[in-house]
């Protein structure tokens, strides 16, 4: 790992989102307000401050700076940034120099927005709105042609509600090679994949310890439609297929050191390349002497 809090390049103040383009790491650093840059080993490429104004503070509600900055996709020529504001702004960037080439401002749509994707075509960009103010949809896409984003479809509804397609608070959100779209449902606790149209196909997850999932944030896919999911409170990556079968899940505690620790010893017990010429065996794991369990 790398990285630290602080103003330096290969430094920030909050990741809210990254993207990996080129083997360089992009990231919206939305305390810094900053877009930072770095290679594979934390080495500082390149940042670009998104504020118009010197000084500390950035001037976030008039609308005179891009403060927040909370969503980065990036693009052969043009890199995409969203902002946490009421503001409805997208800004784009020369994905080179990161310079400023437009800014597109849709309040009708976008409110406090969270993360962003764009297509492998670089044709479609789809941005998640993390709260529902005035009916807005949680998910919005628009169609891309260089430095132009027009409107295409709102995707999901606003709400607290188990029905399909309903997301409350949406965070992360990704295209897969089909334009199929997936996202995170935060405060439900799954996750839920949608058409390229926006017509809802499936969703997986409920709020639990241990399993998929208690609060999912990022999310991504890779280029054999592998979806990686950040489990937050589980301290868990879990990988799906686009059917959302669980494929693996990484890191996190799946349980209690003990249950840990049962699952070793069981590994090693049954593994005949471990215990072979052995005469050994477990009965109990005990942390106290007066508490055994069975293994």
């Amino acid at each position: 790992y790398f990285g630290s809090y602080g103003t330096r390049c290969n430094q920030w103040k909050y990741a809210r989102q990254i993207d990996i383009y080129n083997d360089q790491i992009y990231i919206a650093d939305y305390y810094g307000h900053e877009i930072k840059v770095v290679d594979l080993n934390g080495n500082c490429v390149k940042s670009k401050s998104l504020k118009a104004s010197s000084g500390y503070w950035c001037n976030w509600w008039s609308g005179n700076d891009n403060c927040y900055p909370s969503g980065i996709a990036v693009g052969s020529s043009y890199t995409y940034i969203s902002y946490y504001s009421h503001l409805g702004r997208i800004t784009t960037h020369n994905t080179s120099n990161l310079s400023l080439v437009s800014t597109f401002t849709d309040t009708s749509r976008l409110y406090y927005n969270w993360n962003m994707d764009l297509n492998s075509s670089e044709n479609a960009l789809v941005v998640t709105n993390y709260y529902g103010w005035g009916g807005k949809s949680p998910i919005v896409k628009y169609t891309v042609s260089g430095t132009t984003l027009t409107y295409s479809t709102t995707v999901g509804t606003y709400g607290y509600s188990s029905a399909n397609g309903n997301v409350y608070y949406a965070v992360g959100v990704a295209f897969d090679s089909n334009d199929n779209i997936y996202v995170t449902d935060y405060w439900q606790s799954r996750i839920q994949k949608f058409n390229s149209s926006g017509t809802y196909q499936a969703k997986t997850g409920s709020r639990q310890y241990g399993n998929p999932f208690y609060y999912p944030y990022g999310i991504t896919v890779d280029s054999s439609d592998n979806i990686y999911v950040a489990d937050y409170i589980n301290l868990s990556v879990r990988k799906f297929d686009t059917s959302l079968t669980l494929l693996e899940s990484f890191g996190g505690s799946a349980g209690t050191r003990l249950d840990v620790a049962k699952k070793v010893i069981k590994k090693i017990v049954s593994d005949s390349n471990l215990t072979s010429g052995a005469n050994f065996g477990f009965m109990a794991w005990a942390s106290y002497n007066q508490i055994r369990v069975k293994i």
